[in-house]
Order: C-alpha cells, then structure tokens, then sequence
C-alpha cells in the first residue's frame, strides 16, 4: 500500500486507528475483593433490615451490618484501589445497623 492508500483509507467499526494495547509490561491493578465484598453486604443488609425485618430474624441483620463496617475497614485504611466501594459498603453497614437497633428497641418496647 502506497502512502495515498494508507490516508485515504476507510477504517471499519471494528479497526481503531487511535487505540493501542498495552504492552507486555502492563499490569492493571485489581479491586480489593474487601472492598467489593463490603458492598455486597452493605447493600444486602440494608435492603433486608427494610423489607424483611419483621420476617426475618434481627440478629442475622445485625450481623450482616457489621460485616460489611468490618469488612470495609482493611481496604479503607490500606487505601487500596476501590476505596469508594469500600466507603459505600461501610455506610450501607451503619445505616442497616442503626436500622435493625431501632426495629428491636421498638420490638422491645412493644413486649
């Protein structure tokens, strides 16, 4: 192909002209599966201490609050890549933690 060619070439959708690979040196860095892990059970207990705190047990609740504050600990403190889940998932925890304190002391108050 002469260089007239090579300009006046039509690229297809699949042909990106702009983007390079990385090269053999490249390593892209992981999420902390902390940090994943804790917004999980954040989000988990957060939408059970709503919906089902009357079915289900409030211990389980409790406990699924306070693994996600603990699991987000490590990768907050290590400032590890996915900071902001980790962050997220430690809210999510104390929101469902104040949540289910509430419902038992209201459960409590009741008997």
């Amino acid at each position: 192909m002469n260089n007239y060619e090579q300009n006046n070439r039509q690229f297809y959708a699949y042909e990106n002209p702009t983007h390079t690979q990385a090269g053999p040196g490249f390593r892209q860095e992981r999420v902390s599966g902390l940090a994943v892990a804790s917004l999980i059970f954040g989000i988990l207990a957060l939408t059970a201490s709503t919906r089902l705190a009357i079915i289900m047990n409030t211990t389980f609740l409790l406990v699924m609050g306070l693994i996600a504050v603990l699991l987000s600990i490590s990768p907050i403190r290590k400032n590890a890549r996915g900071k902001g889940m980790a962050i997220a998932g430690l809210i999510l925890g104390i929101i469902a933690v104040a949540r289910v304190m509430i419902f038992w002391g209201q459960i409590e108050s009741l008997m």
